[in-house]
């Protein structure tokens, strides 16, 4: 009696526990069919995002939520179909892992290690790449000692591993087989991306184009299943530039772009083809010279119609309008924005290009947050003050923050290499007037005028690269 009567005692203490520290877990679902809901369970992010996996060519963020703007952390949202998305944290920062996330899915997600970790419905579709990422199988750079053949083999051999923690890891998890499928094909064009990556081999390395593309062809990239996979789309970029390094080389820019969007227009269908053709141009319109606009707008002329696509049609419309209204000169509104130097004084575009009057102006878009910017100021430093004292040049040096007391404070970081002067953030109200007509995409941007203040370049080389900016700055001369 007395054993029993303290087995029902445990029970009911056992259970007022529980009634007060109830286990956090996600919700139940209980919406409709196609909403995903997600619960944060740490409140230690103050920002997080969820993004579409792939954001090019003008496609805004897909939800963000931050503390600062009176939200909570939860997100609810409909999908019709499983869809691979990005979801990391801004404050504190996280690795932004993809996620296949699925209609119908309700979990919860907490900060571990600086990497998000899911629990609930489809938990393992969410946390496939934090057990990748913790395998420590990376693609390896290329080693010039090695040559182009051990390259290829090296990261050949680590494709196969990476696809191998996937097959046991569908293996260990409840997966679904459409996840399965998306992930594999993931992993198949961020291996082909990688070994395409010409920025990474050196130029001549590559001496046998059919060998070093073999089994990838332009039918590898004809099909439209692939819309949330980056990889695939950035590996169909660097394989038609390098079908094309192939036939031109370094030369006849113009040509070659004709033949990449003929290859692009022969081989492929649907949106994928629209995105082709659309980020070919946006790329060429990126490296403009003044002389090369007007075939640039036959080319967008020809190749607009065939655009149904509204997001790529209006990037081509963009630069329809913006290369349409050109002629080399700065247009009256370029010179009338507006810009605040540090020692707190607005003046106009026009009056900082005339403070430098009869010299070449090199304007280096820039911010206090870009990481590549600052690298790029620091490397570039000794050769900024050769070429200012001897080539008759003056750097001018134009930020895209927004925060004025960071973009301050990064300058006063930043005075040993010349970041005191000629220094200006852009007035919020012109933003997009000097982004727009200099087609400042990403940051850092160079632009080169001349004495007379028209554009020589639009995209010029990083200054840090001495020897291909004297090239480029020499032949302009």
């Amino acid at each position: 009696m007395n054993r029993t009567f303290n087995i029902l005692v445990l029970l009911l203490i056992a259970l007022l526990f529980f009634r007060c520290n109830p286990i956090k877990k996600a919700p139940k679902y209980t919406g409709a069919s196609n909403e995903v809901n997600l619960y944060s369970g740490d409140t230690l992010f103050k920002t997080v995002l969820l993004d579409y996996a792939f954001t090019e060519l003008d496609k805004p963020p897909y939800l963000l939520k931050s503390i600062a703007n009176q939200e909570n952390l939860n997100f609810s949202f409909d999908l019709e179909g499983p869809k691979l998305f990005r979801f990391y944290g801004y404050d504190p920062q996280s690795y932004p892992f993809y996620i296949y996330v699925t209609p119908g899915d309700s979990l919860s997600y907490r900060l571990e290690n600086q990497m998000i970790v899911f629990e609930g419905r489809n938990a393992a579709h969410y946390n496939f790449f934090k057990t990748l990422f913790e395998s420590k199988l990376s693609y390896a750079g290329f080693d010039g000692e090695l040559g182009l053949n051990a390259f290829k083999q090296k990261t050949k051999d680590i494709y196969q591993e990476r696809l191998q923690v996937l097959e046991a890891y569908v293996k260990k998890e409840n997966t679904s087989q459409s996840f399965y499928s998306s992930i594999k094909e993931v992993l198949r064009f961020e291996y082909i991306n990688w070994l395409f990556n010409r920025n990474m081999i050196p130029t001549g390395a590559i001496t046998d184009y059919s060998t070093f593309l073999e089994g990838v062809t332009m039918e590898t990239f004809n099909r439209n299943d692939q819309a949330d996979n980056p990889y695939f789309y950035l590996a169909l970029i660097k394989y038609v530039y390098l079908v094309s390094e192939e036939k031109f080389g370094e030369a006849n820019a113009s040509e070659a772009l004709q033949y990449q969007l003929q290859l692009i227009d022969e081989n492929l269908q649907g949106l994928t083809k629209e995105y082709a053709l659309t980020k070919i141009i946006s790329d060429y319109d990126a490296h403009i010279r003044p002389e090369d606009i007007n075939d640039l707008l036959e080319v967008v002329a020809a190749y607009l119609p065939k655009i149904n696509d509204e997001t790529y049609k209006g990037v081509l419309e963009k630069i329809e309008e913006r290369l349409g209204s050109f002629d080399k000169q700065l247009t009256e509104a370029v010179n009338k924005a507006v810009l605040l130097g540090r020692e707190g004084r607005q003046v106009t575009f026009n009056e900082v290009l005339e403070s430098q009057k009869g010299k070449y102006k090199v304007i280096d878009f820039w911010a206090s947050w870009c990481v590549p910017c600052i690298k790029e100021i620091k490397e570039g430093h000794l050769f900024r003050e050769k070429i200012t004292k001897n080539k008759n040049v003056e750097f001018l040096y134009v930020s895209i923050d927004k925060d004025r007391d960071k973009w301050m404070a990064r300058g006063e970081e930043l005075k040993a290499y010349g970041m005191l002067e000629n220094q200006y953030v852009i007035v919020d109200d012109e933003h997009d007037i000097l982004r727009s007509f200099f087609n400042v995409v990403a940051v850092p941007h160079y632009v080169v005028l001349d004495e007379n203040n028209e554009v020589l370049l639009f995209n010029a080389p990083t200054p840090a690269d001495t020897s291909e900016f004297m090239e480029v700055f020499e032949e302009v001369k």
